[in-house]
C-alpha cells in the first residue's frame, strides 16, 4: 500500500470514532471546534504532500500539539 492509501485508510477508520469523545470546553478555543471534523497531512522528506479529510481547515494548535 503506498502512503496515500494508508493515510486514507487511516482516516476512514478514525472518523468512525468522533462521536466518541468530547471537545474540552475547559479551553475556550477548544470548546469552539467542531469535533465531526478530521483531517491529516504527511510531507515526505522529498517534499511530496499526502492530505486527507479536512487538511484545509484551521485546527487549534492545542487539537494539534498533542498528536505531536
Amino acid at each position: 500500500m503506498d502512503i496515500q492509501g494508508a493515510l486514507l485508510e487511516a482516516y476512514h477508520y478514525g472518523r468512525e470514532y468522533t462521536d466518541q469523545g468530547k471537545v474540552a470546553d475547559y479551553i475556550p478555543e477548544l470548546a469552539k471546534q467542531n469535533p465531526e471534523l478530521v483531517g491529516a497531512t504527511l510531507i515526505s522528506p522529498e517534499n511530496t504532500v499526502y492530505s486527507v479529510g479536512d487538511d484545509r481547515y484551521k485546527f487549534s494548535a492545542q487539537s494539534i500539539a498533542k498528536i505531536i
